[in-house]
């Protein structure tokens, strides 16, 4: 079984986000115009996505 990209952007990609905005500490570089990257790779370090939470998506 594969990595379902679309199924990740869907359902995890908001939690990711919502975890994100709901810290305090991340909120407050959120705020200061940083944006927190997280990256995926897969077993063989190849790139699968990106998710990037700004202060906008909170």
């Amino acid at each position: 079984m594969g990595f379902d990209l679309n199924a990740f952007n869907n359902t995890e990609a908001p939690k990711i986000k919502t975890t994100i905005c709901s810290d305090k500490d991340n909120k407050v570089l959120l705020d200061r115009g940083l944006t927190i990257n997280y990256m995926y790779r897969d077993k063989e370090n190849k790139f699968l996505t990106k998710v990037s939470v700004t202060h906008s998506d909170c």
